[in-house]
């Protein structure tokens, strides 16, 4: 009976932490600011602590005094492609910037 009750737990036991460890998600990192100076932004991209991309805003794009938009539709090509927005946050100390951190699940 012990032998049972033994194989059991055991066969228990390995169920579980397999079930555990499949269970843990990985994921992939990025921050998107945009940064406003006058007249002119740019947005500048870093993922997975590889990848750097800076984008120059068309003058065009930029009506108004606080436009978001171009971030914002960014931000939508990202999500699109498998990203999530996890946080935000708003620096206007030393330069009017808006920070985007995301994060995007891999395989």
């Amino acid at each position: 009976m012990k032998k049972i009750k033994s194989l059991y737990l055991t066969a228990l036991f390995v169920f579980v932490a397999s079930v555990s460890l499949m269970a843990q998600d990985k994921y992939e990192y990025a921050v998107v600011r945009y940064q406003l100076i006058g007249k002119s932004a740019s947005i500048f991209i870093s993922k997975g602590g590889a990848d750097y991309v800076e984008i120059k805003v068309d003058k065009a794009e930029l009506v108004g005094d606080m436009n978001a938009n171009p971030v914002l539709n960014y931000i939508k090509t990202m999500t699109a492609e498998g990203w999530e927005v996890v946080n935000g946050q708003m620096e206007t100390q030393y330069a009017n910037s808006l920070f985007f951190f995301m994060k995007k699940k891999t395989n």
